[in-house]
């Protein structure tokens, strides 16, 4: 099914829509200086290469966020067999082959982002194909340029989320509604199953879809069998899809995975009620300051839809496209709008500005011409500013620290951080986001500590402010509502030391000691440990050299040192060592 000029419906065994230069409006006659719709074609062709050879950079260069290593961790906790939660962890079957490829998780999640570019050039594909059925040639090829030319879609759109795996789904469901036969709804269900399962996101997709749906029945006689088809589809894959999650699950060695009203109800409430109307309005004046081209472009395009309304022959085109962008209006309530969440939020919004552009670039004056370019330049500033911050290796730090807790332990241990930077390891129990530090501090209860005195961690990486205990002055900048319990401070401080950048061991550390200076401390993980210092010193009355491992129990101790030490250190391990290289970097993330 296609829309012809006059936004009328029809079926043409998928030739492209006649395209009518009045109804598009262009006045007739002679043009004055018309842009050629040909080189401008041409120019956003160019434009969606680059930014594919940027998404590739990308894929090598770009900062590993949190978010991708708590993905792979979830791959990880699966091939485990340990319990996971039922919603939004079905992807993790998808990807069990990246534990078995070798490397370590920068190797696998860069493999991962491959992948994604590969899905994002299909995404993209499939957007155009949805396009074409609205708009003319010019105005298709626009609104998917300016999608993959959009600041977050530069930064997102090859990372290992759910984001660009639900997203070519979504696309593939919004196509099949615009033809709404009994087939075609049932397919279009099937993958609405898929992409709930995937991740609950996709619902905000529902709106939108249903009502496509609802203007392809309208004239139908016969409604009810397609709806029945497709909502049965629907919660046929969707069960399906989670009961074997959950199968999966029930052969491991942790509890089965279950759903409650009570624990959908939290997530429903978290998610859209919780923080009020515009809860990311920072990323949203964000999104606008980065994407000036594309904003006026859309907001012009949904002007026009507005009022092509009143006109019969463009009615049904103009209500198509107001629905489909009906997504975008999600970062209005929903929590988590976050950058990476326009991947799948922004994409049909792009289509209204791709029918503006179309309009603007055929209106025949000399002035437009110069107009497009600098358009066209507004909207291409993103992949530059991408390109040109890709130029450095992003991730040189995050591969130092991967590699040297991999040195110091071949095998995996358990370990606290953020949630999940060392992926193949298991970790505490809760990622500390937003959200999960909320629920954290609204159970009230000190989990630190008890992962701490049952799982023996010896290793923690300050990838987030929370964990820095040490650091009294950060500590004050963070919300009281985000902190750790004072429980959970004083039970890191007390069984971590620095080992390399923002790598901590268990241990303990001292500064400037003086000679034969007698020190009380207590050990929270037993273990061996390796003394680290200048001279021999005295551990519970007996010397020991600089570089000796140390058998030291949980509870209290004494250290006396043989000389002054300006830094002496007890770290976990058998001979271990500080490594000479230096951190490349001061901070591990450098952004969402």
């Amino acid at each position: 099914m296609q829309v012809d000029s006059a936004g009328a419906f029809k079926h043409d065994q998928g030739r492209a829509p006649p395209y009518d230069a009045a109804v598009a409006g262009v006045p007739s006659g002679s043009l004055a200086a018309p842009a050629s719709p040909s080189r401008v074609e041409t120019a956003l062709v160019g434009l969606l290469l680059v930014s594919l050879a940027i998404q590739i950079l990308g894929v090598f260069h770009r900062n590993v966020n949190w978010d991708e290593f708590l993905f792979l961790s979830g791959v990880y906790q699966v091939a485990r067999g340990e319990a996971v939660g039922l919603l939004q962890m079905s992807y993790a079957h998808l990807f069990g082959w990246l534990t078995r490829i070798g490397g370590d998780e920068i190797t696998q999640i860069t493999a991962a982002r491959a992948l994604y570019v590969a899905i994002w050039a299909g995404s993209i594909v499939l957007l155009h194909r949805l396009a074409r059925r609205l708009l003319d040639p010019l105005g298709a090829l626009a609104g998917v340029a300016l999608f993959a030319l959009f600041s977050y879609s530069v930064t997102h759109a090859a990372s290992f989320r759910i984001d660009g795996l639900v997203l070519p789904v979504l696309l593939g469901v919004a196509l099949l509604v615009l033809e709404p036969t009994t087939r075609r709804v049932a397919a279009a269900g099937a993958l609405s199953g898929l992409a709930l399962a995937l991740s609950i996101k996709a619902s905000l997709w529902a709106p939108a879809l249903a009502g496509v749906l609802a203007v392809g029945l309208w004239h139908e006689k016969a409604r009810v069998r397609p709806l029945l088809a497709g909502t049965l589809s629907a919660v046929l894959v969707f069960a399906a899809i989670i009961l074997a999650h959950s199968w999966s699950m029930s052969a491991g060695d942790g509890p089965v995975p279950g759903l409650s009203s009570k624990g959908l109800a939290n997530i429903g409430f978290r998610m859209l009620l919780e923080d009020g109307f515009l809860p990311r309005s920072n990323v949203l004046l964000r999104a606008i300051l980065q994407n000036p081209a594309s904003s006026m472009l859309i907001f012009a395009g949904l002007v026009l839809a507005i009022v092509e309304l009143r006109l019969p022959a463009h009615r049904r085109r103009s209500v198509v496209l107001l629905l489909l962008a009906l997504p975008i209006v999600s970062v209005g309530f929903y929590a988590n709008a976050w950058p990476y969440a326009y991947i799948v939020l922004m994409p049909t919004a792009c289509l209204l500005g791709g029918h503006a552009f179309s309009r603007f670039v055929r209106g025949g004056d000399a002035v437009r011409r110069v107009s497009v370019a600098i358009l066209l330049a507004l909207a291409a500033v993103p992949m530059a500013v991408s390109a040109w911050m890709l130029s450095a290796d992003q991730t040189a730090y995050q591969k130092q620290i991967v590699a040297i807790v991999h040195r110091l332990f071949d095998q995996p241990v358990a370990y606290i951080d953020k949630g999940g930077m060392i992926s193949s390891f298991p970790r505490q129990p809760i990622f500390l986001s937003r959200w999960g530090l909320k629920n954290y501090r609204d159970a009230g209860l000190p989990v630190f500590a008890r992962y701490i005195a049952e799982a023996r961690p010896p290793l923690l990486i300050l990838n987030t402010p929370n964990l820095d205990v040490w650091n009294e002055s950060m500590i004050e900048l963070i919300d009281p509502r985000f902190r750790l319990l004072p429980e959970d401070a004083e039970a890191l401080a007390a069984a971590y030391a620095p080992y390399w950048g923002h790598i901590y061991l268990a241990g303990r550390q001292w500064r400037d000691l003086a000679r034969a200076e007698t020190v009380d401390f207590d050990i929270a993980i037993a273990g061996d440990y390796t003394l680290i210092s200048s001279g021999p010193a005295s551990i519970d009355g007996n010397i020991h050299e600089s570089g000796a491992t140390v058998g030291l129990k949980a509870g209290p101790h004494t250290l006396a040192p043989s000389r002054p030490e300006p830094d002496l250190r007890l770290l976990w391990g058998r001979g271990t060592e500080i490594p000479d290289d230096v951190p490349r970097a001061a901070v591990i993330y450098t952004g969402l």
